[in-house]
């Protein structure tokens, strides 16, 4: 919902403080026992998906089973990905997939590791699946790895549009306009209420916006679409991108931008849904 690049370290990590949320969109996963690990991926997006060695499900379950500190632990186990959400799409897709592979295998091996443990082993898959271990609101630091759990308004809709452009990372990152180890205080604030949730996101926005937009002009197009919408609060990019969002206070408002913008523009992709509170 905001993301504020905060400065960046010797080894060139950028630091961040960001407000993120979660919403029922995404992929399902299926996780059995089997001899031999194996990885299936279907869905629209399945042919956009890299080698099964590459995946972070894949690691994921690896990880956990190496940190399992057992020398008769062998289990093999079969990933199946319905694969839902765009790629390189600034959504965290691949992290919360790696995040409930996390929890799922900690289950089926019954390691009972903490959420803490789980989210340390995440932070060596990637920034964003610490956060995505636990799935709620949240204020995130460092590099991904301080998660602050907090409390959003209830009640409040997103609606989600991809244009089809996906956009590495690390291009993105390549363009931002930050000097070396600059400090940006972090601008961190109550978001309990409607009233206090868009004051933040007004004053913080989303650092990354204008360096993906010059990657992915779409974006912009993206952006300017959603401001156009009736009874939108707030738009704005998720991430890094392209994944752009706008956020309404119920349910049918959402909806009925969404039909609009499925009716004008049918090749993006565009899903509505409410966000987590708590």
């Amino acid at each position: 919902m905001t993301l504020q690049i905060t400065g960046r370290r010797p080894d060139g990590y950028h630091t961040l403080c960001s407000l993120v949320t979660f919403c029922d969109v995404g992929e399902r996963i299926t996780l059995t026992p089997a001899q031999n690990d194996s990885l299936e991926v279907v869905g629209p997006f399945a042919h956009l998906v890299g080698p099964a060695d590459d995946n972070l499900a894949m690691k994921a379950a690896r990880l956990l089973r190496q940190s399992a500190e057992r020398d008769a632990m062998t289990h093999g186990f079969h990933i199946r990905i319905d694969k839902q959400i765009p790629v390189a799409a600034g959504l965290g897709g691949g992290s919360a997939d790696a995040a409930a592979v996390l929890r799922a295998t900690n289950n089926l091996w019954k390691l009972n590791r903490s959420v803490d443990r789980l989210q340390e082993l995440g932070s060596a898959l990637g920034a964003d699946v610490p956060m995505c271990v636990t799935a709620q609101p949240a204020w995130i630091g460092g590099i991904g790895e301080v998660v602050e759990e907090t409390a959003l308004p209830a009640g409040l809709h997103l609606v989600l549009v991809n244009p089809g452009v996906s956009v590495p990372t690390g291009a993105v990152f390549g363009r931002l306009n930050l000097a070396d180890n600059e400090i940006n205080a972090a601008q961190k604030s109550d978001v309990a209420t409607p009233e206090a949730l868009l004051s933040t996101m007004r004053a913080v926005g989303n650092d990354l916006q204008i360096p993906a937009s010059a990657e992915a002009p779409e974006i912009a197009e993206v952006l300017a679409r959603l401001d156009k919408l009736p009874e939108v609060t707030f738009t704005g990019m998720s991430g890094s991108g392209a994944t752009c969002f706008a956020l309404f206070g119920d349910g049918p408002s959402a909806e009925r931008s969404r039909h609009l913008l499925a009716a004008d523009h049918p090749e993006w992709w565009i899903k509505s849904a409410p966000i987590s509170p708590s």
